[in-house]
């Protein structure tokens, strides 16, 4: 039996299939803007972030690695820095929805990127303990990444929202002109990132990480 549905009723379940994709879109772009600001805040080139699905993803944001395959199994401070990096790299997507959508299912669509954070962590830590107190500390420092940041996770989620994806060089641009509108100037780092010779490639995503979210 098919049902069938007044004017004034199909109107309504249109909008609130609209308004539910809209908040669904918008859970997109925060989630993968939050792996951006926080790749970018971190010091890693971007290439590219998306909130348009595919087969695979609902959002992929791709980056240079902080982490260098050499330090696979050097157990120094620098390789533990690089390793943690990425782990709040992972972290941000779900935190930013964390902080966008107050009270809701905010790990939902990050097991993957949980799953990496796992993995990565047993490079540095093998007693369950360590592992448990230090990805606490990481995500809460990247939780203070985010809040610092926020105009900026929310300044790219709507530019998401609008272009669907952009490259590296927008993402840059974009993001230093947020801190310019923020601040009223540009912080030191993202000075000296504009010049000549510190611009880098970054539309080509070959050799890069990808951080993936089903948002």
């Amino acid at each position: 039996m098919q049902a069938t549905f007044s004017e004034d009723e199909g109107s309504a379940l249109q909008w609130c299939w609209n308004t539910v994709k809209r908040s669904s879109d918008w859970r997109t772009a925060i989630h993968e803007a939050g792996h951006v600001v926080a790749a970018w805040r971190l010091g890693c080139r971007l290439h590219q972030a998306t909130s348009k699905p595919d087969a695979h993803y609902v959002g992929r944001v791709s980056h240079a690695r902080a982490l260098r395959r050499s330090t696979w199994g050097s157990n120094d401070d620098r390789a533990q820095l690089r390793i943690g990096r990425e782990i709040k790299i992972a972290y941000a997507g779900a935190l930013a929805v964390k902080r966008g959508f107050p009270g809701s299912r905010w790990r939902l669509g990050a097991d993957n990127d949980y799953k990496e954070a796992a993995d990565l962590v047993l490079h540095v830590y093998m007693d369950p303990r360590m592992q448990w107190h230090w990805c606490k500390l990481l995500e809460l420092e990247t939780e203070a990444l985010l809040n610092k940041n926020w105009f900026a996770v929310k300044r790219l989620a709507k530019e998401l929202l609008r272009r669907r994806t952009m490259n590296g060089a927008e993402i840059r641009r974009m993001l230093n002109a947020a801190v310019d509108r923020h601040y009223g100037y540009a912080p030191l780092p993202e000075r000296l990132g504009r010049t000549k010779g510190s611009q880098r490639v970054s539309s080509d995503a070959a050799g890069g990480r990808a951080s993936t979210g089903d948002a």
